[in-house]
């Protein structure tokens, strides 16, 4: 049986349209848009979460004012009604956020993805 990890938002219309068959998402938690697949988790591999995200970034010398209008903005815009459908359509969250949210996420994917690099010995050929 063919097997695939793909991406909900690039894949959503295939299992909508019966063409491909979920088995469970990879995130933590279910997904909004498919609430009935359970996680990998939930499935049996405990301790198992992997998601993509976006998320915007300024250069390091923005003035604080600056960055702070511009997380008002991004958090306003994203709550907003049609915004959130444009997301749920595309099987996308969105999250919003803090400057100091998004910093702890990345140091987080950097220090476990370092892990896997190392754990697994894996090399760039």
């Amino acid at each position: 049986m063919p097997l695939a990890v793909i991406d909900l938002t690039s894949s959503l219309q295939y299992l909508n349209a019966g063409q491909l068959r979920m088995l469970a998402v990879t995130s933590e938690k279910r997904a909004k848009a498919l609430p009935n697949a359970p996680t990998i988790n939930e499935s049996g591999l405990a301790g198992y979460s992997f998601s993509t995200w976006v998320g915007l970034m300024a250069p390091a010398n923005t003035p604080q004012d600056v960055v702070q209008k511009l997380v008002a903005e991004v958090n306003k815009v994203i709550t907003m009604p049609d915004v959130e459908q444009r997301f749920a359509a595309q099987a996308a969250e969105s999250v919003g956020g803090t400057p100091q949210r998004f910093a702890a996420l990345i140091q987080s994917e950097i220090s476990r993805w370092t892990k896997v690099v190392r754990d697994g010995n894996i090399r760039v050929e």
